[in-house]
This record gives C-alpha cells, structure tokens and sequence, in this order.
C-alpha cells in the first residue's frame, strides 16, 4: 500500500505544473523489499530536479523497474543448509517496467526457485530430488578429500616427501579414510600444496567448521599418522603442527589424547 500510496503523491505532485513540458526520470531495479527506501531516493531526486509541493517547474515521469514474488506451491524437502526435513515454497521471481511504482509490463521470463521455510536459504528446483542420504554421502566424499589434503600438508611440513611418506599417505587413504587415492593424484596435490603456499593449521581451521566431531577424530589420526610415518624422528615443525590440532580442531585434552593413543594401532601404517 506504501508503494502506491507514493505513487499518487508523484502524480499529484506532477500535474501541479501542467504548464511545463514533461521530463522523463529512470531508477534503477527496485528490489519489493527495499521500496520503502526506493520511494526515499526518488523524492530526494524530485527535490534535487526542483519538483516538490510547493513548485518548479517541470513534470516528470518517473520509469524503474520492480521484481516482484509469488508463491506457486508448498511442500516438504530436506535442506543442505538445515540439515533435516523442512517446509518449502515454490516461488517465482519476475521483473516489471512500472511507472510511477505501479508494474505495467514483464520484461523477464519467470524464475522459478525454492525457498526453504525455515532458514530462508534460496534454491534451484533441483534440490527437490536430492534426498538425505545422498547430501550425507556427498558430504563424506568432501571429508575424506579434505582429510587426504590435512595430510599431504602435515607432511611437507618439513618441505619434502619421501618414498616411505608417499607409501604411508597410499595406505593412510586407503585404510583410515577408505578414499584409496592413485600415486598420480598424490602427487598432483603435494604440487598443489607446495606451490600454494597455505599453511596447515589454515586449511584445518577453515575445513574443519563443518567437521562433525566423529570426522575431527578420524582427521586427527590420520593426520597423526601422516605426521609420523617419516623414517627419522618427527620435526619440531609437524610437532608444532599436531600440538594446535586440539585447539583447532575444537577438542578436550582427553578426547586429543584418547584419539592420539587408538592411532599407535595403526603405526604400522
């Protein structure tokens, strides 16, 4: 109502100067949730061009553009974002040339999209046919990627690899991630992190947030075990490297050191 109410106060506003010829303004896209400050810019314009109650002397018309919503079906689907069953609404956004505020032409195909009751988060029709279990797998695919890397890291913690590394790492994803990787991918992501530059503690800092805690204690032992697996004593740099995980990884001092001690099972590895 705000917005149409405003629109009259254009008009009425104009046809006060019916003597003078007509000027033509163009806003630019109005957002339906911003109109109120939309209609605040375009009487600071109106002022600046010299229209306002009390006079100048030109008419204008006032020419923008509005994307407006609609809602076209309800339902139930599970949200990456809420990570559980959520209510949703099919909507449709569409652009219109208004005049005065007021929507006189579509000037936009539709675009439908999904938006989940609760988080609000948008999204493409194609969620609808992603079910629990298959967002839950594609999860644990990206952990044990992002697991492989923490420990590709911790080992070039001493700024090179060797052969016993590169054997223990096969083994480390094969048997603690159950994510086998080839020699040739190894390599290619001991280039990447050599060549990048990030630090350990950074990339276990950023990936980590959504790590669930059964996945810390897996990503610490494998990271444990990639940190020990060189034929000579462990650098005082992979040391420095192992004594943040407990921080980083947001862990008690006896969950750090309960998961540290189940890992000298696998030292063979």
């Amino acid at each position: 109502m705000t917005c149409f109410n405003d629109a009259i106060w254009f008009e009425n506003t104009v046809r006060k100067h019916e003597e003078s010829i007509f000027g033509i303004v163009v806003i630019g896209t109005i957002d339906i949730s911003t109109v109120d400050q939309s209609i605040r810019d375009c009487r600071r314009e109106c002022q600046r061009a010299g229209i306002d109650d009390n006079g100048p002397r030109k008419n204008m018309i006032f020419i923008s553009t509005m994307q407006l919503t609609r809602t076209l079906d309800r339902g139930e689907f599970y949200c990456p974002t809420c990570e559980s069953i959520q209510g949703y609404r099919q909507r449709s956004k569409r652009t219109f040339l208004t005049l005065y505020f007021i929507p006189v032409i579509p000037i936009s195909a539709p675009e439908p999209f999904i938006q989940c009751d609760n988080c609000k988060s948008p999204w493409d029709l194609s969620v609808l046919h992603i079910d629990q279990r298959t967002h839950e797998q594609v999860r644990e695919n990206q952990f044990r990627n992002e697991a492989i890397r923490s420990c590709v890291l911790m080992t070039l913690e001493d700024e090179e690899i060797s052969e016993a590394e590169i054997q223990s790492l096969l083994r480390i994803s094969r048997v603690i991630l159950e994510n086998p990787i080839s020699r040739e991918e190894l390599g290619r992501l001991s280039s990447v992190a050599m060549h990048s530059g990030i630090e350990t503690q950074n990339y276990v800092m950023t990936v980590s947030k959504r790590w669930n805690m059964q996945q810390r204690f897996l990503a610490l032992q494998a990271m444990f075990l990639a940190a020990s697996s060189c034929e000579e004593e462990v650098s005082d740099a992979k040391i420095r490297q192992l004594g943040r995980l407990k921080d980083l990884l947001e862990l008690t001092e006896t969950e750090f050191e309960t998961v540290i001690e189940d890992s000298l099972m696998f030292a063979g590895v």
